[in-house]
């Protein structure tokens, strides 16, 4: 009789242990598959700039990125003072500038001429590199005409 309870909690013990093996291999795969797939936030070496650093819907505005991965795309977004939200388009079609060599890409616009409706205020240029979620942003002041 011994020999059978012996075995009995063995048993009980073995299923214990199973359980919690279990559970530690699923949650260290749920932590590989979090780190694998979660976007990827700025690394904290991309610098957006914007040349002038302020002035009117007139104004010729050059904005530019460094620190991002060479030949990946990078979406452009704007928002302007009131809020609305603009990408880099050509004929229409939303388009990404492409980084260079050095890590580097620009583009330059007049709000007035290139975004109409757009409004003075506070604005926000976005760089987004598409491949990999990396994000560089800097605000801007445009006044009226």
């Amino acid at each position: 009789m011994m020999a059978i309870a012996a075995c009995r909690e063995r048993s009980r013990k073995g299923k214990a242990w199973s359980s919690i093996m279990r559970g530690t291999i699923v949650a260290l795969l749920a932590s590989v598959a979090a780190l694998l797939f979660a976007p990827r936030l700025a690394r904290g070496d991309q610098i957006a700039s914007v040349s002038p650093g302020g002035g009117t819907m007139e104004t010729l505005f050059t904005f530019s990125v460094s620190g991002m991965t060479p030949g990946h795309g990078i979406e452009i977004s704007v928002i302007d003072g009131g809020g609305n939200r603009y990408t880099y388009q050509q004929n229409g079609v939303p388009q990404a500038l492409i980084v260079g060599p050095d890590g580097t890409t620009a583009v330059s616009l007049v709000p007035a001429r290139d975004l109409p409706g757009s409004v003075p205020g506070t604005w926000t240029a976005t760089f987004l590199e598409e491949e990999t979620g990396y994000v560089a942003t800097i605000t801007f002041d445009v006044s009226g005409y």
